[in-house]
C-alpha cells in the first residue's frame, strides 16, 4: 500500500508541479468580491509529464461543426487525451528522423525489419496497404499513466453522486433517488462530479458503501433502455453509459461520459484512430486521481464492466489500469478553492488549457493553449455553417489534428516498403501494385472519414464494443466529419 502511495503521489506531483509551472493564462480566477472559478486538471505521464489538460466544458448537440474545426468535449480527462496524441504525433516524427536514438520512445520499422513482400504484392487496395502495414511499436521500458483531479464524470462516479446527496435523502427510496427525465432541473453546466458546496455533506467510505449496498438491488445495477443515460438521470444505475450532462433544459450535448471513453480506451488504446494505422496500441497503465473517491466503483466502471467483451484480436487487449488515489490536491480543485474562500460563491472556469511537451524543447512551459467554447481564447464569434480561420482554431480541434497526421503520414509513407523509389515500386512490379502505391502516397487528397476507416482493425475493435457492451453508444452524425485535404485545402493554410 505504501509504494503505491509513492508511486500515485510521484504521478500526481509531476502533472501538479507541470501545471503550477505554466503562466496564469487560461487558470481559473477570482471574478469578482463574490465569486470565483474552479476547475478540473488531468494529465498522462511517465513520471514525466508529456501531456495535460483542464477543462469541465461540453458543446451542445446543435453546435458541433462539420468542419472538425471545434473542439467538441473540453472535459479535463479528453483534453488531456487529444493533446497526448499530439505528442505521440511529434515523438513518431522525431523516432523517424532519428531512429536510433536514445530519445526516442518508438521502434520505427527499417529496411531490415520491414519485409514488404508479406503485403504489398497482395494488397494493392491503400486502405488494405495501409491497414496490414508493419505497425511502429512503443518500446517496452516506456509506460504511461493518467492523472485527473477528479472522479471522471458519469458511471463512476456514482457513489461519489449518492454522497453528496442532501442529509434529507437518506429517508428516499431508490426510486426518488432516480431523477426522472424532464422533471428535475439541474442548474449546473458540468459534469455531476461538480456539485456545488451547498449539496455537500460529509460521510465516510463505510458508510457511503453501505448505503450503497441498500440503494442499489441487483436488478437495478444496468442499464436496459436503448439509449444512453443523460447525465444525473436514474443516476443510481450502475454499468450505465451516459452523456456530459449540461442542464437538462439546455441543448443535449452527443459527447460521451468520460467514464465510457476511458473505459473504451482500455480496449482501443488512447491512441487516435488515425495513429493506429502506424501504431500499435497504447494502453494506459495506472489512473491516479486525487480529492475523494472510491477505488472500487473506479475499477468497475474503467476495469470490470468491460470484462465481458468477446471477440478482441490482436494486437488489442482488455487492459486492466491500476486504480490509485493521491493525497496530493490540485489547486484549482472545487474542493481546493471551497476550503480557501468558503463563503464566495464559486464556478466552473470557463477556459480549458492543453500543453504537451515538445520534443525539440521538451522544458517549454510557455506552449499551452487556452481554449473556450472549443477555439482559442479571444476568437471572435463565427456565422454557422463558416470555417473558424486558422489563427482562431485550436491545436486539439479535429481538423488540426488531421493536418499534424497528413504530414506525418507523407513522410512515414516514403519509408522503404512505401515509396515509389523502393525496390517493390520498380519497372519490374506490376501496374495495379504502383497505382495502389501512388494512391496511399496521396494520402492528403483523401477525407478525413475515409483516413479513420482505412484503420480496418481499429474500427473493427469499436465496432464490436459497440455491438456488444457500449451498444447504447451515441453516434454523430454522418455529415460531422466530410472535410479532406484537397476539399478544404484553404482550411489548412488560411492566414
Amino acid at each position: 500500500m505504501s509504494q503505491g502511495k509513492n508511486f500515485s503521489d510521484s504521478i500526481a506531483s509531476c502533472v501538479l508541479s507541470k501545471y503550477e509551472k505554466l503562466s496564469k493564462k487560461g487558470k481559473p480566477t477570482r471574478k469578482n468580491e463574490s465569486t470565483i472559478e474552479w476547475t478540473v486538471l488531468a494529465g498522462i505521464s511517465s513520471i514525466e509529464c508529456v501531456a495535460l489538460g483542464t477543462g469541465t466544458k461540453c458543446l451542445g448537440g446543435s453546435a458541433l461543426s462539420k468542419f472538425g474545426d471545434l473542439v467538441n468535449d473540453s472535459h479535463a480527462e479528453i483534453v488531456a487525451r487529444r493533446a497526448f496524441n499530439l505528442y505521440l504525433l511529434e515523438q513518431l516524427s522525431f523516432s523517424l528522423k532519428n531512429t536510433n536514438s536514445p530519445d526516442s520512445i518508438f521502434l520505427i520499422p527499417t529496411s531490415n525489419t520491414v519485409d514488404s513482400s508479406n503485403f504489398l504484392p497482395n494488397h494493392t487496395d491503400p486502405r488494405l496497404l495501409l491497414d496490414k502495414a508493419p505497425k511502429i511499436k512503443l518500446k517496452d521500458e516506456f509506460k504511461f499513466h493518467f492523472y485527473a483531479s477528479q472522479c471522471p464524470c458519469g458511471d463512476a462516479s456514482t457513489n461519489f453522486l449518492l454522497s453528496i446527496l442532501d442529509n434529507d435523502s437518506q429517508n428516499f427510496s431508490l426510486d426518488e433517488l432516480k431523477v426522472p427525465k424532464n422533471t428535475q432541473k439541474n442548474k449546473a453546466e458540468t459534469d455531476p462530479t461538480h456539485p456545488s458546496p451547498k449539496k455537500r455533506r460529509k460521510t465516510n467510505s463505510n458508510s457511503s458503501d453501505k448505503k450503497l449496498d441498500i440503494l442499489l438491488p441487483d436488478d437495478a445495477n444496468h442499464n436496459s433502455s436503448n439509449h444512453p443515460l443523460r447525465g444525473r438521470e436514474n443516476f443510481s444505475i450502475l454499468n450505465s453509459l451516459r452523456t456530459k450532462p449540461g442542464r437538462l433544459d439546455s441543448d443535449s450535448t452527443l459527447s460521451m461520459s468520460c467514464s465510457d471513453k476511458i473505459a473504451l480506451w482500455n480496449l482501443t488504446g488512447v491512441q487516435s484512430a488515425l495513429l493506429s494505422l502506424f501504431v500499435q496500441p497504447i494502453y494506459i497503465s495506472s489512473f491516479v486521481i486525487s480529492d475523494h473517491i472510491y477505488i472500487k466503483e473506479v475499477d468497475r466502471s474503467l476495469n470490470q464492466r468491460i470484462k465481458e467483451v468477446k471477440g478482441l484480436k490482436a494486437p488489442f487487449i482488455c487492459n486492466t489500469m491500476e486504480i490509485y488515489r493521491t493525497d496530493l490536491k490540485f489547486c484549482h480543485s472545487l474542493s481546493q478553492v471551497s476550503a480557501k474562500f468558503p463563503k464566495i460563491s464559486k464556478i466552473p472556469c470557463e477556459s480549458s488549457i492543453n500543453w504537451y511537451t515538445h520534443v525539440e524543447n521538451p522544458k517549454d512551459t510557455n506552449s499551452h493553449e487556452v481554449i473556450v467554447q472549443g477555439k482559442k481564447q479571444g476568437s471572435p464569434k463565427h456565422k454557422p455553417d463558416t470555417v473558424i480561420k486558422l489563427k482562431f482554431r485550436s491545436r486539439i480541434c479535429k481538423l488540426e489534428i488531421f493536418r499534424a497526421f497528413v504530414e506525418f503520414a507523407k513522410d512515414y509513407l516514403l519509408l522503404p516498403g512505401y515509396s515509389k523509389n523502393s525496390d517493390h515500386s520498380n519497372s519490374n512490379s506490376n501496374s495495379s501494385e504502383s497505382k495502389g502505391k501512388s494512391d496511399l502516397l496521396n494520402i492528403e487528397f483523401l477525407d478525413y472519414k475515409t483516413i479513420k476507416n482505412f484503420a480496418a482493425d481499429y474500427q473493427g475493435t469499436k465496432c464490436l464494443i459497440k455491438s456488444s457492451i457500449f451498444k447504447d453508444w451515441v453516434k454523430k452524425p454522418s455529415n460531422n466529419e466530410p472535410y479532406n485535404y484537397e476539399k478544404y485545402i484553404f482550411l489548412f493554410n488560411e492566414a
